[in-house]
């Protein structure tokens, strides 16, 4: 699972969408069975 949150990865749903989406392929880089949470955004 990859996980996302609207204003700390994005302001806008596609940023947080785009997030999450990356924590998730991170995820299943990773072994699968397990969440990421995507990188907060830089400042």
């Amino acid at each position: 699972m990859g996980l996302g949150e609207l204003g700390v990865h994005g302001d806008e749903v596609e940023d947080v969408l785009r997030a999450a989406d990356e924590a998730l392929y991170a995820a299943k880089r990773g072994g699968r069975k397990q969440v990421q949470i995507a990188p907060a955004r830089a400042a």
